[in-house]
């Protein structure tokens, strides 16, 4: 095959990707080329060796469900749920006791989102280590979850959201925080379910163990991220609880290291958005189309899918 029919190619599997994209999700007014003139940005390292080519939608494996299991680390084992006496451990071997719904796909990361006070009291096996798991994209903590007691705590979570969601004359109904005190745990439970009052979560894959091209640029990323959020007032981090902020987290390998930088946000009204290659020029309007309007750019579009808005 010539050049010239390469080159067609992948223009016309490009244009069949957003005409997709177009039918299925809102897309946003200006593209990301448009975002080197937005602001001025620090860059990746010339040496850097990303996948520019290899068109982005449909690269993901299909999920609904998002375990974040907290760590406040940036970096972990090459295979996080091979760690034993771990949170990602435990989910993975235990899925068979969680899981309410055998066709919903879950995906389990660790992240440097920080653990409770309790995590860094605990005097006894690592096992029993209260520690905080988030739920996405239904914006709810479980804290003071063990590995040895994540599955009885999670199954009545995920078993009652899956009651609540059910879509009613074809349309996703938005889910009232009074699902959440309907919520029963194990009688001798100490785990507590906590709603989430960010309004979204914009999830950075960093995992430098498995691929420094992921922690060289969540590195970068997440600088212009929180700067950007700054001079919104929307940036929170583990000491500001404040409603309706974004949270920017870093998590471990969710696949595609060629495509980085990897990016997924959650919002609260309902949309999941998986970006990738992008830059740090793309991030201020990424924030402003992807993150609080729920747009998309078909162009850094891996996957994304609509779930329930949620209330609270």
């Amino acid at each position: 095959m010539g050049l010239l029919s390469r080159f067609i190619g992948r223009e016309s599997e490009a244009k069949k990707c957003a005409d997709e994209i177009a039918e299925k999700f809102t897309v946003a007014s200006c593209s990301p080329s448009d975002c080197e003139s937005c602001s001025a940005s620090e860059k990746y390292p010339a040496s850097l060796s990303i996948d520019t080519e290899t068109p982005l939608w449909g690269t993901v494996k299909a999920f609904g469900t998002h375990l974040l299991c907290a760590t406040g680390k940036t970096d972990w084992v090459h295979s996080v749920t091979d760690e034993k006496d771990t949170l990602a451990y435990a989910l993975d071997r235990t899925g068979n006791k969680w899981k309410s719904n055998a066709n919903t796909k879950y995906m389990i990361s660790n992240s440097s989102l920080g653990p409770p006070d309790e995590y860094f009291e605990h005097e006894g096996s690592d096992s029993t280590k209260p520690s905080r798991l988030l739920i996405l994209p239904k914006f709810v903590y479980i804290d003071n979850v063990t590995p040895q007691n994540v599955a009885d705590n999670l199954k009545p979570v995920l078993s009652a959201f899956e009651a609540a969601e059910k879509p009613t004359d074809q349309t996703i109904p938005e889910l009232s925080k009074s699902l959440l005190s309907n919520i029963e745990l194990p009688a001798d439970s100490i785990a507590k379910v906590i709603a989430s009052n960010d309004i979204a979560y914009v999830l950075l894959c960093s995992h430098r163990t498995r691929d420094k091209r992921c922690a060289i640029t969540a590195n970068i990323l997440k600088k212009k991220f929180d700067s950007e959020l700054h001079e919104l007032d929307l940036y929170r981090d583990a000491s500001d609880d404040r409603p309706g902020g974004v949270r920017v987290l870093c998590v471990s390998h969710v696949g595609g290291h060629k495509y980085a930088a990897n990016v997924i946000i959650y919002t609260k009204s309902g949309q999941a958005i998986w970006l990738a290659r992008v830059r740090p020029d793309h991030v201020r309007n990424i924030i402003q189309h992807c993150v609080l309007k729920g747009e998309v750019f078909p162009e850094l579009l891996r996957a994304a899918f609509n779930s329930n808005p949620i209330s609270w």
